[in-house]
């Protein structure tokens, strides 16, 4: 791998890890109440559309946090989750990522 390539996945990788850390920062600020995915979208703005949604798999995946479907109540998964249907919270290993008891290298908090 080339020099400029290297440089280019860190910097990909860097961003990766710093809109993870957001998310979870987003969403722990509600204290483990649920919150809808689309207001945690707009909330994150900044964050473009498909970033946002890699995101949150990643963190899905690695049981940060839980998206369920606002009417039944029932648990989806994020890559097919309505966002204006659909609310997200952090699970327990999610919440001891926020307060810093774990680390992930892929995010940031």
């Amino acid at each position: 791998m080339d020099n400029k390539t290297e440089i280019k996945r860190r910097i990909e990788a860097g961003e990766f890890a710093d809109n993870n850390g957001r998310i979870i920062r987003t969403i722990n600020v509600l204290k483990g109440k649920w919150i809808k995915l689309s207001i945690a979208q707009s909330a994150l703005s900044e964050i473009d559309e498909g970033e946002f949604e890699q995101s949150l798999i990643y963190l899905e995946r690695a049981e940060y946090i839980k998206v369920r479907n606002i009417a039944t109540k029932r648990c989806v998964e994020v890559d097919s989750a309505d966002y204006d249907a659909c609310e997200v919270t952090l699970t327990k290993k999610g919440i001891d990522l926020a307060l810093y008891y774990i680390n992930d290298p892929a995010v940031k908090v």
